[in-house]
């Protein structure tokens, strides 16, 4: 949503997909192939990536593409490249061989299936009018009048964002596309439609929110559910608010159109909001973000994706139910590319949001995981989904207990206040600055190793201390240091302002 970058250099992206290899049909590959990898693989997506078995792929289990209607129906209805659709079908297969699934956005307007006629539509007492169209313009002239004021602006809308001209044309190449990946041996389960549109422009639409959902949305999710497939919304954008969202579906009466709602960029807050509102409608909806994270700010993953991924453990977690795409998996490695160090790789080569996943990845990699209630700090820390206070998110993964820690700077001296607490203060960055991880339910005999471990790897062993004799709670204690021993890591935690290590304990089992 905070990207200036309209086409997302989607085409550079997918020439190798659609044109890199044999379009000829493969004997079927098992649909689910992320069940195969642990339930933090299957939490996280990425977008925009070809099907690779590097080493940061162990902790990915879907991936968002965007054929867009352009591959194969560019210049008009009477044309169609099926030989492209069979080779985006060859690129699902490549990454079902991964144990990656795919993702299917089905976008944007061609400019020969653009609405012509000039038309009107009103958003926040401004009215828009929209220039006639003749086929051939890229940008079309908007001119908009303040209802309030009278004072009238011109700007330029692109083309390719507009509502079609006749339905028909968009539900054809919905339909061409659904009913053939949604079939063996590709079996693609889930299709977004449309990306970030909004009333409150984002330039990935331009109209209301009725006309999207009745020119757009709905056609679309009619024929995806025909066919037995699941429907993504299209990445509601957070220029707009969780209230206008769930107007909008309620206004189309939408929610049996939908199998996924999916929000980009927004808080963790908002999907405990989209969970609380939609429970009384006795269903269950999947709550997705397909696009995250499309920041520099080096604590993004680790603040964030331990949050998220124990709220969705807490919160009903199924496969599928809830899953967190980077937006996206690489850049080029050059400081004036798009995207540069928002992205997992930089060219060849992990960048430090790349790093981080792979750390907490690696902590996290388990056929099972569930939430460790059984610790408690000095000073005190609560699990928090406020991604800017001070929190502690405990996993149990088969043999390890993981704690991410998230300590809050108080101010640029890396000072951290007990809010839970005393109040009184503690230096982040301190050699003897030590937190108390008190863990009632162990004991040392039970542990075979202690780390702190630190957002890119680093390790530092810890001892394992009984807790005081006497207390009836038992159980150990580990003094865990805030100060990390990795330079590169202990100035991100500075400059983030969040300082997140981990502390991992092994079981004797």
């Amino acid at each position: 949503m905070n990207k200036t970058a309209p086409n997302r250099f989607h085409l550079l992206l997918l020439l190798p997909l659609l044109f890199g290899g044999s379009v000829c049909a493969e004997e079927q590959t098992p649909p689910h192939a992320q069940a195969k990898k642990g339930m933090f693989a299957q939490f996280v997506g990425v977008c925009q990536a070809g099907a690779d078995d590097g080493e940061i792929w162990r902790h990915i289990s879907f991936v968002r593409t965007e054929p867009g209607w352009g591959t194969f129906q560019p210049d008009g209805p009477d044309q169609w490249h099926q030989q492209r659709l069979e080779a985006y079908g060859q690129s699902i297969l490549e990454n079902r061989k991964h144990g990656v699934e795919v993702l299917v956005c089905l976008d944007y307007m061609r400019p020969w299936a653009a609405r012509r006629k000039a038309w009107t539509f009103t958003v926040e007492n401004r009215r828009y009018d929209v220039a006639a169209f003749h086929g051939t313009e890229y940008k079309r002239k908007v001119t908009i009048t303040d209802l309030n004021t009278g004072k009238q602006s011109e700007v330029q809308f692109d083309t390719g964002r507009m509502p079609p001209e006749n339905v028909a044309d968009w539900e054809n190449f919905i339909e061409r596309v659904v009913s053939f990946l949604s079939k063996p041996p590709y079996n693609v389960e889930y299709f977004q439609i449309w990306n970030e549109a909004n009333d409150a422009f984002t330039g990935f639409w331009t109209g209301g929110m009725d006309e999207y959902m009745t020119t757009i949305h709905l056609p679309a999710a009619r024929i995806i559910r025909k066919y037995g497939a699941k429907v993504v919304y299209g990445g509601y954008p957070c220029n707009g608010s969780m209230a206008h969202f769930l107007g909008v579906l309620d206004k189309h009466q939408a929610w049996d159109t939908l199998d996924v709602l999916d929000i980009h960029y927004f808080p963790l807050s908002s999907w405990q909001v989209l969970h609380d509102q939609t429970r009384h409608k006795n269903r269950k909806f999947a709550i997705w973000q397909t696009e995250v994270g499309f920041t520099t700010s080096r604590s993004w993953v680790p603040n964030n994706y331990p949050r998220f991924f124990h709220w969705a453990l807490t919160h009903d977690w199924q496969p599928d139910r809830y899953k967190f795409f980077q937006f996206a998996y690489g850049s080029p490695d050059d400081p004036k590319a798009y995207g540069y160090e928002c992205s997992f790789m930089l060219g060849n080569r992990l960048s430090h949001h790349g790093k981080a996943l792979g750390t907490l990845g690696e902590l996290l990699d388990a056929p099972k995981v569930e939430p460790y209630p059984h610790w408690r700090t000095n000073p005190v820390l609560r699990t928090e989904i406020n991604e800017n206070k001070s929190s502690i998110e405990a996993f149990h993964c088969g043999d390890r207990i993981v704690l991410a820690v998230h300590m809050a700077d108080q101010n640029r001296a890396a000072i951290f206040t007990d809010w839970n607490g005393t109040l009184d203060n503690m230096h982040l960055e301190w050699d003897n600055t030590r937190l108390q991880v008190l863990l009632p339910r162990l004991q040392p005999d039970g542990i075979a190793g202690a780390w702190r471990v630190g957002i890119y790897g680093s390790r530092l062993p810890l001892e394992i201390l009984p807790h005081k004799i006497g207390d009836p709670s038992g159980g150990v204690k580990v003094m865990v240091p805030t100060m990390d021993g990795n330079p590169q890591a202990r100035q991100d935690n500075r400059a983030s302002t969040m300082h997140t290590f981990y502390l991992l304990l092994t079981l004797a089992i």
